[in-house]
């Protein structure tokens, strides 16, 4: 003993052959000596073991030893006469117990079930049935049992408990074989019945698996010719890749050709645009060269026209001087001729020659004068003509340069006018794609809560086609559970299944023995139809006499006896119908009855049997009342003076003469007497169930194809979307274009007009130039015609 109530640490007790005495003061445990034996036989009360609960077997603890989380005790038995059915010398019977609730038992220390230690006991005498252990106060008990409790003792001292056990066992396992051969003939009963559809669907079965291999095969053929179609498909697709991979890999040599041409050209456009503003530069400086080497051409042949007209001036000087000369020569030569003459005139004139000399000294002295200044009024002519000539040649630089600003300025406004009708033109464009793009938002909003409310109304068609589905799998399997029911209660009904064994064995003799057969109706309980609501009541009322047979007369009731006491069947009570004297409570009574609280009426009137068999209810049920409650029962059978059998609807009775039956029923609703009634109550449910799915499989048709038609519309409402958006996207896509096109025509536009108002800043500084030009040269003009006048005055 260890861990067991007042055993904290292992205890040996040694029981040898003879008598072994305990004793010892009060409380000191030897009770708990045999408790340990008792519980370690299997004893599972814990109140035989003076125990509210098995956990106070084991030990508690006191304040100087902790509690134990287990007690085991260990029974070894001197096995050598073999009083075990086991091989061993000895044996030992082991058992644990665990605070947890674990509970282990052992034989020989080999995990066992407390069913293999009972079987191991039965019929050695120290089981917890027989009387090996006897504790106090079991010797009164013994005497005051009965004789049938009693013989219990003397099986257990004689050894035949086992057999017994055995023989209990045996019969158990007979009723279930009965029970499951009952199915079996059930189970072979519906197989024969569905063998015919069976055949015809294995003959289906076998058209549609030949129908089956042939698609198999077709398919496969067919599958076969899509997979080379599909290889064809592939391989040129294939090539076709390659091939554009080919020309992709062309395209971007040819793009990288291009782009590096174009960077090649982008470099020379550039190097060409330096050259020609270089060129420009030097056309300019040419320009100006040109205009000044025409000046300067333009100031030479001026230059040599004052030459010319210079020389001729000397020329005719000359001349008039030669003249002059000659004139005089020939007054000299005259004057010489007349020297001879005039010699003598000579001395004379000689004073006035000297006077005219002196004159014509003084003459040419004022000419040469008169000549200077005429000449430094040419010097000073020609300086500003070469001034008029820089002059002229500033002004045509300037009025060639305000001529090219000036076409410039019409180009650039001309350019401008045209970029300002691209930009008004983008701008319009703009306006119209923006509001396409607003107008086209909107109509997408729409498309999109269209298709969102066909989405809707397709899940809302989808959800109603679920729930009618579900409710047509719940009616089907609500009907094949009725089906089934009914089935199995009719099979039942059949067999007589629930009847005493001999009137089982009576029926399905008369059922096939046809001598038998002539005058027979059948039990009781097969012939009533109860309602639903009354199946208890009668029931109950019937009691043993739901098994009664109903025949014809009396002569047939003597001859089933007979037949039952020859095959030793048993016995069973008969209903003759022509010997019956019924002993039906009067109308009067009822009458008076009936105004009663909680009376329902008379058994008999309240349900049907077969027609022709009313006196069998009256029989029956004649003198029997039904009441809602065990109350108004009571209330009833005080009014009547307790003459009636009452039963109320839960299953009590009042007796008469005043007893009473009542209290729980073992879990049974109605009995063989309510089992036509259910049957036929299946059967209408089952048809009204058959109506429903009809409808509701109607229902679903329509549910089905408002489905499909919810798929179709909001499939289409999703392709028009998708058409909607694609629009959308490209009309998205051309504003934005037209967007970055009216940004660039904006820049180019602000770009000209910068240019332009550039342009008229030089031309205004190019015409102030030219302006003062001007001025310079009229006023060198002026300036040239005072001095020509002067010239000529001189």
């Amino acid at each position: 003993i260890l861990g067991f109530k007042s055993f904290p640490e292992a205890t040996r007790v040694d029981l040898d052959t003879g008598i072994t005495a305990i004793v010892g003061p009060n409380g000191s445990g030897k009770s708990n000596v045999t408790d340990a034996i008792r519980w370690g036989l299997s004893e599972q009360s814990a109140k035989i073991l003076r125990g509210q609960r098995m956990s106070d077997m084991i030990f508690s603890g006191t304040a100087q030893r902790r509690a134990m989380s287990y007690a085991e005790v260990i029974l070894t038995f001197d096995n050598s006469k073999r009083v075990f059915d086991l091989d061993y010398d000895t044996v030992s019977i082991s058992r644990r117990y665990h605070r947890s609730g674990e509970s282990e038992y052992f034989i020989n220390k080999t995990a066992c079930r407390l069913k293999d230690v009972n079987t191991l006991l039965v019929d050695t005498g120290i089981g917890l049935d027989g009387y090996s252990i006897v504790g106090q106060g079991k010797i009164d008990e013994i005497l005051n049992e009965r004789s049938d409790d009693r013989r219990l003792i003397f099986d257990e001292a004689s050894g035949i408990v086992q057999f017994k056990s055995r023989k209990a066992e045996s019969e158990r396992r007979l009723e279930r074989a009965n029970q499951n051969l009952l199915r079996v003939d059930d189970i072979l009963e519906e197989l024969r019945r569905q063998a015919g559809p069976l055949k015809k669907q294995a003959e289906d079965a076998r058209r549609y698996s030949e129908l089956n291999d042939r698609y198999r095969k077709l398919d496969i053929s067919l599958s076969w010719m899509q997979i080379k179609d599909f290889e064809k498909q592939a391989a040129e697709a294939e090539n076709n890749q390659n091939i554009a991979a080919l020309e992709l890999i062309d395209a971007e040599a040819a793009l990288t050709a291009i782009n590096k041409n174009n960077s090649r050209l982008d470099d020379e456009i550039a190097e060409l645009e330096i050259t020609m503003e270089s060129e420009r530069k030097a056309h300019n400086e040419l320009s100006v060269k040109l205009a000044d080497t025409t000046g300067a051409i333009a100031l030479s042949r001026e230059k040599e026209s004052s030459s010319e007209e210079r020389m001729q001036q000397l020329e005719d000087e000359k001349l008039r001087l030669n003249e002059q000369i000659s004139i005089l020569a020939n007054t000299v030569i005259d004057r010489q001729e007349r020297h001879s003459q005039l010699e003598k005139q000579c001395k004379s004139y000689e004073g006035r020659l000297q006077e005219a000399k002196e004159a014509l000294a003084e003459a040419v002295s004022g000419l040469s004068k008169s000549e200077k200044e005429t000449d430094d009024l040419k010097r000073s002519r020609e300086d500003l003509k070469d001034n008029l000539f820089q002059v002229n040649s500033d002004l045509q630089t300037a009025k060639a340069e305000n001529s090219f600003l000036q076409d410039h300025l019409n180009t650039s406004s001309a350019e401008l006018s045209g970029d300002q009708s691209d930009l008004n033109r983008a701008i319009f464009a703009l306006e119209e794609v923006s509001a396409q793009l607003e107008e086209l938002q909107a109509e997408l909003v729409q498309f999109e809560q269209a298709a969102e409310e066909m989405k809707a109304v397709r899940v809302k068609a989808e959800e109603k086609l679920e729930d009618i589905d579900q409710s047509i799998i719940q009616l089907k399997d609500s009907e094949r559970q009725r089906a089934y029911e009914e089935d199995t209660l009719s099979r039942l009904e059949q067999s007589f299944e629930g009847y005493q064994k001999p009137v089982k064995d009576l029926m399905q003799a008369i059922r096939h023995k046809e001598e038998l057969r002539t005058g027979v109706v059948g039990p009781l309980g097969s012939l009533l139809n109860i309602p639903e609501d009354l199946a208890l009541a009668v029931d109950v009322a019937l009691g043993a006499m739901v098994h009664n047979i109903v025949c014809d007369t009396e002569d047939t009731a003597k001859t089933l006896i007979g037949f039952l006491r020859e095959q030793n069947l048993g016995r069973v009570t008969f209903l003759p119908q022509a010997a019956l004297q019924v002993n039906k409570i009067g109308r009067g009574s009822l009458d008076t009855l009936r105004t009663e609280k909680g009376f329902v009426g008379l058994a008999s009137d309240l349900i049907k049997i077969r027609p022709g068999l009313e006196n069998v209810l009256d029989f029956a049920l004649g003198r029997v009342l039904i009441a809602d409650s065990l109350d108004d029962a009571i209330k009833i059978a005080r009014k009547s003076g307790r003459k009636y059998r009452i039963v109320s609807r839960s299953g009590d009775i009042m007796y008469p003469g005043g007893s009473m039956s009542g209290g729980s029923l073992s879990n049974r609703q109605s009995g063989l007497a309510g089992r036509p009634a259910r049957i036929r109550a299946l059967q209408e449910e089952r048809l009204d169930i058959g109506k429903k799915i009809a409808n509701i499989e109607s229902e679903y048709n329509a549910a089905l194809d408002q489905l499909h038609l919810a798929a179709a519309n909001e499939e289409d409402s999703l392709n028009r979307l998708s058409q909607k958006r694609s629009v959308f996207a490209e009309s998205e896509f051309d504003y934005k274009s037209k967007d970055n096109h009216l940004t660039a025509l904006k820049n180019s536009v602000y770009k000209r007009q910068s240019a332009i108002e550039k342009t008229k800043e030089q031309i205004d500084s190019s015409q102030a130039a030219y302006q003062d030009a001007e001025l310079k040269s009229a006023s060198l003009r002026d300036q040239i015609a005072s001095l020509d006048d002067k010239i000529a005055r001189a």
